[in-house]
């Protein structure tokens, strides 16, 4: 096992999505007349600090991999993982991160 472990990497993505203003926000839920909760959710939906100037924002995440072709530099992983990325890195176990380029789905 051990000797395998070079060939798994982690693997980082990152994307950028619309924020939530316009079309495809979540609404703010519907409430009674005078609840409690009103000005928790004013809070929440209208006066988020940032959204105003930013429609979008950069979203990450992390999966992991193997390597297949050394020499060729493939590696393989979970669609789930890289779907809709805007950049991808590589992360060895010996601490090299190299930038990557999707050839497959």
């Amino acid at each position: 096992a051990q000797g395998l472990l070079g060939a798994v990497v982690n693997i980082s993505t990152s994307q950028r999505v619309k924020g939530t203003e316009g079309p495809g926000a979540v609404p703010m839920p519907q409430l009674p007349e005078g609840s409690p909760f009103q000005d928790f959710f004013d809070d929440f939906f209208k006066n988020r600090p940032g959204e105003q100037g930013n429609p979008s924002q950069k979203v990450q995440s992390l999966g992991s991999g193997f390597v297949v072709d050394a020499e060729q530099g493939i590696v393989v992983t979970n669609n789930h993982v890289i779907a809709d990325a805007d950049d991808i890195e590589v992360n060895f176990s010996d601490g090299v991160t190299l930038k990557a380029t999707l050839v497959g789905t």
